[in-house]
């Protein structure tokens, strides 16, 4: 095999309803651009591997199917992955989500022309676990930003979305093997501008029964806060940092009502206030404007579908 463009990497565990239309809908991708499909399995029980390893017997110019006896976890399993890949450029893919056509196109199209760009991010439709439309994964942003964007807005990239350099990949291989996303894309961030591209390019399967999200909610929190928390405080102002603080416990406010858990709260906000101790003020007005924000979106989503009836949710609004 020559050198491939993208190295496309596919990370799965039990995803056997799933993998053929995710592989296959990267296979579709080559058409336009030279790839490789890089398949990580993580100890699937199910028929995952079967169905991987048939696909890469079908398409055996492409797709490398690797099965791993022990679990490495989606970020180590990832970084096995990067590891092995040959390409100029890395994407990644989880085995529940697919590709739209001319994404890794479009995404090549923007990194190649301009050196400043360290990552493409593209929109995303979320789907349920049929593959039905239920919403757009988030509204307009800009075609370029920077770490002070993402990190005072927090995370709203698709993680099935992202494409980047792989001489950056190369960093990635030394962190914790159970770093959560958000890390990534402020790691990219920090490396160059993140060129997005508003157009949907994935479809992201919402609540999948393998969802980290659901299965280990506490665990990706704080995750999540620790990955604002090792941004170096010289690369931000406190106004960005306080903002940051302010979305997290937004977030945390709105998962506690939601689930019933108030527990949540009581562990949360005092931990973050502590940590900003020097703008506690400060951070009660932008936790409180942040709430009130999200209030009007999830009022103004309700209403556009009481009235409209055919209005698509937008599930991350910054």
């Amino acid at each position: 095999m020559s050198t491939p463009c993208v190295s496309v990497c596919i990370v799965t565990f039990n995803h056997e309803q799933y993998i053929h239309d995710c592989v296959m809908s990267v296979v579709m991708q080559a058409q336009d651009v030279q790839l490789e499909v890089l398949i990580g399995d993580d100890g699937s029980t199910d028929r995952t591997g079967v169905i991987a390893m048939e696909l890469a017997k079908r398409f055996p110019e492409c797709i490398r199917y690797f099965s791993h006896k022990e679990k490495l976890g989606a970020a180590g399993n990832y970084q096995f992955l990067i590891r092995t890949a040959r390409g100029r450029f890395i994407a990644h893919l989880d085995g529940d989500d697919y590709w739209l056509p001319g994404k890794l196109k479009a995404q090549i199209d923007l990194i190649g022309g301009s050196s400043s760009v360290a990552a493409v991010y593209t929109n995303a439709l979320c789907v349920d676990t049929c593959g039905a439309l239920i919403g757009i994964f988030n509204n307009r942003q800009p075609e370029r930003f920077g770490l002070d964007y993402l990190l005072s807005r927090g995370n709203f990239l698709n993680h099935s979305s992202v494409l980047y350099r792989a001489t950056v990949g190369q960093d990635i291989l030394s962190w914790p093997a159970d770093y959560l996303d958000y890390k990534l894309h402020l790691f990219l961030a920090g490396r160059g501008d993140i060129g997005y591209l508003n157009r949907p390019g994935v479809a992201y399967r919402i609540n999948t029964a393998t969802s980290m999200v659901l299965s280990q909610s506490n665990h990706v929190r704080m995750r999540y806060w620790e990955s604002i928390r090792e941004i170096d405080e010289s690369r931000t102002s406190d106004a960005v940092r306080i903002s940051a603080a302010a979305d997290f416990l937004r977030r945390v406010t709105f998962t506690a009502v939601r689930s019933g858990s108030l527990g949540i709260m009581k562990f949360w906000i005092p931990l973050v206030f502590r940590e900003v101790q020097r703008h506690r003020a400060r951070l009660t007005i932008y936790v409180v404007f942040r709430l009130a924000v999200g209030v009007w979106w999830f009022l103004r989503n309700r209403l556009a579908s009481m009235i409209g009836g055919h209005s698509v949710p937008v599930y991350f609004w910054r």
